[in-house]
């Protein structure tokens, strides 16, 4: 992952998760921002509470 550590690997337990979770955070904003332009982000789905099949300003 780019990261060369002379004093052993204690660092490696933390980052492994903070890149995995950083990849999962990409992909969540970009199915976020397709939602946006796509027409299921006009409208919101029909499972929503209350104000699901409405269309969202």
């Amino acid at each position: 992952m780019g990261q060369v550590q002379d004093i052993g690997m204690p660092h490696l337990a933390i980052s492994i998760p903070y890149v995995f979770g950083l990849s999962v955070l990409t992909e969540v904003a970009a199915l976020a921002a397709i939602g946006l332009v796509s027409r299921w982000g006009e409208v919101l789905p029909a499972w929503v509470p209350i104000v699901g099949g409405r269309r969202w300003p």
